[in-house]
């Protein structure tokens, strides 16, 4: 009602600068219009009135006495009128101010409606102004004195504390420690086993906590914590007590370079493909099923890395020490021909290791040299030859052999053990030596 005679119409959608839900609520209420349309008929007339663009220009007015008069640093009230991913509008006076998410707190959010609420009234400061593009950037945080300055005195490198989990995300678990203060478990300090990859299901937020503080950095407001240091650690229980000695665990998988193995307190070992035989390609991966059990040498261990190293052929002893020995002796030993070609023949060196007898060194009872066919050759596979080791490198895993002169190496011998039969004596004929070696 303009007058006692007057009445005019008030659209809906011009009513509010938003739209209202219940029109109702403006009965009886004192507000300025102003006049959009009049419309004269034959008896009456027709007003039109709009309660929106007295407001619109209100508010302008009041943007722009903001936004001429305030100042960076300066201290204002506002309403958080729309919260968003990335933090927050707040209503200034008619402004519409930016609070970013990194501005709400000096402690870590993900989602700003966790802090905020819409409609509350929040006192901040601004801390940048745009005038021509009429843009204001708040800080609610900035409205406190900054913990990390002071940080150092009350929270030490080592300390146990106590906090309550924040935040869960894929980076770890972020724990409050004070107010606007908190630290990160790290998912490689949650647990000493590999549990720690469902750390998402091991944890909740509002859950209290106790940690340790494995470091403190006041400069780049950082504090790494620790859940399992407080723990005891499985290698103290396993690992150390069995180092070099032997252990079972169960097959967990197979990888291109060897297994994983289960070992107990849920601590993982592996053994790599070179530690599964002292012979290449002797025993393979294929050759141990997934879910078995298997017997194992602890070999090493990084605690830091959660890692154990597991070795199968150290179970044995390593037949290439016996290898070097004959070597460096010159003791004659018994091969078995597993294979030949034109080259040579390979045989088989004390029961599982390979060596090879080039045609020049085969023994002088068989044609050797450029001659050689194997084919032709009165040597076959799976006789027994006497020979020699001339050669051995184990890191190759190669072994070379010769049967040539094996005679004359027995005679050398014979005539050494029969110089120790006769202690002092200092000489002796040839007749005599000859018929004491025949005998012995």
């Amino acid at each position: 009602q303009l007058s006692p005679e007057y009445n005019a119409f008030l659209p809906n959608y011009m009513a509010d600068i938003k739209k209202i839900q219940n029109p109702e609520s403006l009965i009886d209420q004192k507000l300025c219009f102003y006049i959009r349309k009049i419309l004269k008929e034959e008896k009456n007339i027709k007003i039109i009135v709009s309660r929106r663009d007295h407001m619109l220009e209100k508010l302008e007015h009041a943007r722009l006495q903001i936004l001429n008069t305030a100042q960076t640093g300066d201290i204002v009230e506002g309403e958080i009128t729309e919260i968003v991913p990335y933090g927050a509008f707040v209503d200034i006076g008619g402004v519409y101010a930016l609070l970013h998410i990194n501005e709400i707190s000096w402690d870590r959010h993900n989602r700003p409606d966790q802090v905020l609420a819409l409609h509350q009234k929040i006192k901040c400061k601004i801390i940048s102004l745009d005038r021509a593009r009429k843009r204001i950037a708040v800080s609610l945080k900035q409205m406190i004195e900054n913990p990390w300055e002071t940080i150092d005195k009350r929270i030490h490198t080592g300390d146990t504390v106590e906090g309550e989990i924040s935040v869960i995300c894929n980076t770890g678990v972020f724990v409050r420690l004070e107010d606007n203060v908190s630290g990160l478990i790290h998912p490689t300090n949650i647990s000493w086993s590999d549990a720690s990859r469902n750390f998402h299901q091991m944890f909740k937020v509002g859950q209290k906590i106790t940690v340790k503080v494995l470091s403190c950095h006041a400069s780049e407001k950082k504090i790494s914590l620790g859940y399992k240091q407080l723990q005891k650690s499985p290698w103290d229980i396993v690992v150390d007590k069995n180092k070099g000695k032997k252990i079972i665990g169960t097959i967990k998988a197979h990888t291109a370079q060897g297994l994983l193995i289960n070992l107990p307190e849920n601590v993982e070992g592996f053994l790599h493909v070179n530690d599964l035989s002292w012979i290449n390609g002797k025993i393979n991966i294929s050759d141990f099923d997934v879910g078995s059990q298997i017997e194992a040498v602890v070999l090493s261990s990084d605690k830091r890395r959660g890692q154990v190293k597991l070795g199968y052929k150290q179970l044995q002893q390593t037949p290439w020490k016996r290898i070097q020995q004959l070597q460096k002796s010159g003791e004659q030993i018994s091969c078995k021909v597993i294979r030949m070609n034109n080259v040579g023949v390979y045989l088989e060196c004390e029961g599982e290791i390979e060596g090879f007898m080039h045609k020049n060194y085969l023994p002088d009872t068989d044609l050797g040299g450029a001659a050689f066919d194997s084919q032709k050759s009165s040597i076959k596979i799976g006789d027994t030859i006497r020979c020699v080791i001339t050669y051995v490198d184990t890191a190759k895993q190669r072994v070379r052999l010769s049967g040539r002169g094996i005679s004359d190496v027995e005679h050398q011998k014979q005539i050494k053990k029969y110089m120790a039969h006769k202690g002092d004596y200092k000489t002796f004929t040839l007749n005599e030596l000859t018929n004491n070696s025949s005998q012995e």
